[in-house]
């Protein structure tokens, strides 16, 4: 609890009670906005309509050559990060290093297509939710949880 008396000056300051609460908002809201980056993402990726069958001889580029509609799609993934257990997010991101190598070519365009530039799917999906996301932690911090925080707001 956060106390003033006479001149304005701190008596008192909880200070643990506060950084847990503010630590409990901002990976609360966190969450939701990664779930909210995943969805926007997927919805946003291109979808392509062309198969690819495994080709030539070679059996160690076979997996290279084989491609099915949806397979950046399927790659986008929601996952906590290797923080997480140190109050660490959630990261989103799409493609592996194997069947789907090519998910950075279609995020941000080739030599090639320098004209077009590439899709950026994840981009838009971070810059349509990064103001919500700035909002939703000051709307959560002014709410009835934050009698705390109301003192030196």
């Amino acid at each position: 609890m956060i106390s003033y008396h006479g001149e304005g000056k701190l008596v008192e300051w909880n200070s643990k009670s506060v950084i847990d609460l503010i630590k409990e908002i901002a990976t609360e809201q966190e969450t939701g906005a990664a779930q909210r980056i995943f969805a926007h993402a997927i919805k946003d990726v291109p979808y392509g309509h062309i198969i690819r069958f495994k080709t030539g001889r070679s059996k160690k580029w076979q997996w290279f050559q084989k491609r099915t509609p949806g397979t950046l799609m399927r790659s986008i993934k929601n996952l906590a990060s290797k923080y997480a257990s140190r109050g660490g997010g959630r990261i989103v991101f799409a493609g592996d290093d194997r069947l789907v190598y090519y998910s950075h070519f279609v995020e941000y365009g080739t030599v090639f297509s320098k004209k077009r530039g590439g899709a950026r799917f994840l981009r838009k999906a971070i810059l349509r939710e990064r103001r919500k996301f700035v909002d939703s932690i000051d709307e959560a911090m002014a709410g009835d949880r934050s009698d705390l925080l109301s003192t030196w707001r």
